[in-house]
């Protein structure tokens, strides 16, 4: 199948093709090799075991949030099987347009989760109604909408006839890639900001928040490198680079949050004080009576105060001494 020419005012660098060795030439972007099937089927069951062990640590902490990053796992997982299914039949191009728009709201979703996570931190050291709390954490869900909504417009665009259609495919994902690619970065700085003016008894948050914002910057730098250049370039030719760039940092951001328990290192009670949040789930610093993150401790229960009552008149009034009195009286003095 010969390539399609671009229309006049677009560059040819804007035009991506398939390459795959051997008789078949198909138009498909980015992807310039046969896609190893054992690879992604592999890959596809990683996934799979991150999403069971996500989805039991976010039970067990029943961190409700953690439900976007089980989410992800399952995109991720479904992607990967995608892939894998491609090196069977290569013709089967709508297939790869899934396994694209699945891996990026799986890293969308991955996203999302961090900025509510990093919302809640930095509610819990700012307090309840921190308005730089609330603007993390819309400004999030906003970017990590328009990513997935961006992606499932472009894609579609991308693999179609039109070469203006095109072009405005690949505009749109690059869009999605340079806003995951810049809110990553910022929320990267407010982690190691936030960890450094509350130091040190968050570590394990900011560890937990730091280094996903920078595993998802990574990721997004590898995409907008495939889009942007030539498809002879490593990041489009190579099959260790997609797996190093464009799996395993998603991977690890599941991977780092089953380890550090995220679930349960989050779920703080918006009425504990900051002495009894900041020390972390890890540090042992909890009051021993102290089982719930949703309870405070003992010593801050609301106890119902005694008020005196009124005094009867004839209370004062002293009595007749009897002989027992007497008794202790004489004991007392010659004691």
């Amino acid at each position: 199948m010969s390539a399609m020419q671009p229309m006049p005012g677009l560059s040819t660098r804007d035009t991506y093709y398939l390459v795959i060795p051997g008789d078949a030439e198909f138009t498909t972007p980015y992807l310039q090799y046969m896609p190893g099937r054992d690879v992604a089927y592999g890959a596809g069951g990683v996934f799979a075991a991150l999403l069971l062990a996500t989805l039991a640590t976010a039970a067990l902490a029943r961190a409700r949030v953690f439900a976007v990053a089980v989410l992800a796992s399952a995109c991720l997982m479904v992607s990967m099987f995608l892939r894998g299914s491609l090196a069977r039949d290569t013709g089967r191009v709508r297939m790869y347009e899934a396994s694209l728009v699945l891996a990026t709201c799986g890293a969308s979703s991955l996203l999302l989760t961090a900025a509510l996570l990093l919302a809640r931190w930095v509610r819990l050291l700012e307090g309840a109604q921190s308005p730089f709390a609330q603007l993390v954490a819309v400004c999030g869900g906003l970017v990590a909408l328009g990513v997935a909504v961006l992606e499932c417009i472009g894609v579609p665009l991308v693999f179609g006839s039109d070469a203006w259609l095109r072009h405005v495919g690949h505009q749109l994902r690059v869009g999605a890639m340079a806003a995951t690619l810049g809110y990553s970065g910022l929320g990267l700085l407010v982690a190691v900001w936030k960890a450094a003016t509350n130091a040190p008894h968050i570590t394990a948050e900011a560890v937990a928040l730091a280094g996903p914002f920078g595993l998802l910057s990574a990721w997004a730098s590898f995409a907008l490198a495939q889009a942007e250049l030539p498809p002879t370039s490593v990041a489009s030719t190579s099959e260790a680079a997609f797996y190093l760039l464009g799996v395993l940092p998603l991977g690890l951001v599941l991977l780092l949050w089953v380890a550090l328990n995220a679930p349960r290192l989050f779920s703080h009670g918006k009425d504990l004080p900051l002495a009894h949040r900041a020390a972390g789930r890890w540090s042992g610093h909890y009051d021993s009576h102290y089982r719930y993150p949703s309870l405070p401790p003992d010593h801050d229960y609301s106890y119902p105060v005694r008020v005196a009552g009124p005094v009867p008149a004839d209370r004062g009034l002293a009595r007749q001494p009897t002989a027992e009195d007497k008794v202790q009286q004489a004991m007392r003095r010659y004691a």
